[in-house]
């Protein structure tokens, strides 16, 4: 029963867990987004004291960590691959395979997902490329129930099949973010399941 209490998300949410860091108090959120993926925030006051050993660190390191990160967060960090918005923004725009390029504008609306601002700045810019980019808008649009990227992705399209999927989406409603028992999104495990 406590374990349930711990893990209750706010409802129709994305699922996010927080944990403090011993020593240093920083606070590490863990998203846990559809199709596996998981978005990491870090809030942290910065280290006067770690510079030097972050900085050998960061030798052996890519990307590299802020030179202020605190070691104990740095701990629990190291040995994960981060890609923040900015690199993926950098690395969508010289992405030529349509399928991969997909795939990063997906990631990148994950990690924007909290600001909508930034978020409807780089769905716009996909709505603006090919269809490949438009879908990953639309099922991004339907994962963050973001109706208004769906309206403006209807209505711009220059693909019928798409506009079709959109009217009938849009018909039904974008039903909000579910979570199963354990404080997880219900379908985080579908794609282990189908393979």
């Amino acid at each position: 029963m406590a374990l349930r209490e711990i893990r209750e998300q706010i409802a129709e949410s994305v699922p996010r867990f927080t944990r403090r860091a011993w020593f240093s108090r920083a606070h590490v959120a863990i998203e846990m987004h559809t199709e596996g993926r998981y978005v990491w925030e870090v809030t942290y006051r910065p280290s006067d004291f770690a510079s030097e050993v972050i900085a050998e660190l960061n030798k052996i390191v890519d990307p590299p960590f802020p030179a202020d990160l605190p070691l104990d967060v740095a701990a629990a960090l190291h040995g994960f691959l981060f890609l923040d918005a900015a690199w993926l923004e950098a690395t969508i725009a010289g992405e030529t395979d349509l399928r991969q390029r997909g795939a990063l504008v997906s990631a990148a609306l994950a990690v924007v997902s909290d600001d909508i601002v930034e978020a409807a700045r780089l769905a716009r810019a996909a709505l603006a490329r090919d269809e490949a980019d438009q879908v990953a808008v639309a099922n991004a649009a339907l994962q963050y129930n973001w109706q208004f990227l769906l309206e403006e992705l209807g209505s711009r399209t220059a693909s019928a099949e798409l506009r079709a999927q959109i009217t009938a989406v849009l018909a039904q409603g974008i039903p909000p973010p579910q979570v199963d028992e354990h404080g997880e999104p219900a379908d985080l495990y579908d794609s282990i399941r189908d393979a």
